[in-house]
């Protein structure tokens, strides 16, 4: 039985995420590992029901984030995910209304449920991406059918995720992956390995 080591790519939308833990999932199965790739269940959903855009919905991200990985076999050595249970936080946090007290009830459960996870090591490794470099190499990112965020959004979200992953909970599991796009797989096979 293995030990299964949870990895997670954070960063707002745009980041590349996705089609990071794509990348890293096909290298760690040519080197044979037992891998799951869980896919952020929000995509699913926007593509079902439209954009998102109150805290509760956020609420309904992380819960079902949080299932989908729990499912993973024990069994398997890696479990990857393009977005975790830490991100609804920060698009909580972008859309709660902060004169609705029951709001702010549910953000406070979301911080909690966000430090659990970050302190009590949900990920053995979290990798935080900064999108700069992947909406300058695709510009037409923000018309792909999942985002709807404006560009002013998307950089709140990005410094906000950049001031608690760099700042306030600097943890030895939490990783900047700030490198040239074709470098990023392979920075995060040497740090998994």
């Amino acid at each position: 039985m293995y030990m299964t080591k949870r990895i997670a790519f954070i960063g707002a939308a745009g980041s590349g995420k996705s089609t990071l833990a794509a990348e890293v999932f096909v290298e760690l199965k040519k080197l044979g590992k037992n891998v799951e790739l869980i896919t952020e269940w929000v995509r699913s959903d926007i593509h079902l029901h439209g954009p998102l855009q109150t805290i509760w919905e956020q609420l309904r991200t992380q819960l079902h984030q949080r299932m989908r990985e729990d499912a993973v076999p024990t069994s398997a050595e890696y479990m990857l995910t393009d977005s975790g249970t830490l991100t609804p936080y920060f698009y909580a946090c972008l859309y709660v209304d902060n004169t609705d007290s029951r709001q702010r009830l549910v953000l406070q459960d979301m911080y909690k449920f966000f430090l659990d996870d970050l302190y009590l090591h949900r990920y053995s490794h979290i990798f935080f991406l900064p999108s700069l470099q992947t909406y300058a190499a695709n510009p037409n990112m923000l018309h792909d059918g999942t985002r709807f965020q404006t560009m002013n959004e998307i950089e709140i979200l990005e410094q906000h995720m950049a001031l608690m992953f760099t700042k306030l909970h600097k943890l030895d599991n939490v990783h900047v992956l700030d490198c040239e796009l074709s470098n990023r797989a392979a920075n995060i096979l040497k740090i998994i390995s």
